[in-house]
């Protein structure tokens, strides 16, 4: 048994005259993975709050009202190609529904959507980016700034691909992403890379919008 433990969770430290055991092993993955569901739950809380701001910043913004009150907000809502850097095969931006269409053409059922760079003003230590899309397989996406040139890939948080209603009172699927950016005035770029259903019925895939919004 430890004769020793951590002072915030308690969690095992021997001394070389201790008997290791089994049961100090179960005891301390227990108390780790009681700390991480903590932890998720608070952490989820804050994109679905975001979403909460960011459609309430699409409507006034929709209305003709002043939105300064959003800070650090890298967003798209496809109104016009103003932000997109390039499309890959098979994309092209809809005037009428104001998303971005992938059909997959020669078999390819990916392709890349790039936005360009945009600014981030103030200092951050973490961001949140959320993606609304028609169904999909999967939906990658990676980020760069100007400090480096290589691409990063953002980590889907646990709720993911859920149905809700995009900013055009679609259905949806909204995926959630997690982005650790410690910096402030330096350009972003994010890129997205949709993977198709191989089920020429629901082609196109859609690209409704996305958020990040940096805290």
């Amino acid at each position: 048994m430890a004769s020793k433990h951590t002072s915030v969770y308690q969690l095992s430290q021997w001394e070389k005259t201790d008997k290791v055991l089994m049961k100090d092993f179960n005891e301390d993955n227990a108390k780790i993975n009681a700390a991480l569901r903590k932890h998720d739950g608070q952490l989820l809380g804050v994109p679905a709050l975001g979403r909460n701001l960011y459609n309430l910043f699409l409507q006034q913004k929709k209305a003709g009202q002043d939105v300064s009150w959003m800070q650090n907000l890298l967003y798209d809502d496809f109104a016009d190609q103003s932000k997109i850097e390039s499309m890959g095969p098979g994309m092209s931006w809809s005037s009428t529904e104001k998303c971005v269409l992938f059909t997959p053409v020669d078999g390819q059922l990916s392709a890349p959507l790039v936005t360009k760079a945009q600014r981030v003003e103030r200092p951050c230590s973490r961001a949140f980016l959320w993606v609304r899309h028609s169904i999909g397989d999967d939906f990658a996406v990676e980020f760069h700034s100007n400090a480096s040139e290589q691409w990063f890939p953002l980590e889907k948080l646990p709720i993911s691909n859920f149905w809700t209603v995009n900013a055009a009172g679609e259905k949806s699927f909204e995926t959630y992403y997690y982005m650790p950016t410690p910096q402030s005035g330096y350009y972003l770029n994010i890129r997205f890379t949709p993977t198709a259903l191989n089920i020429p019925e629901l082609w196109p895939m859609k690209v409704y919008d996305y958020c990040c919004m940096m805290m």
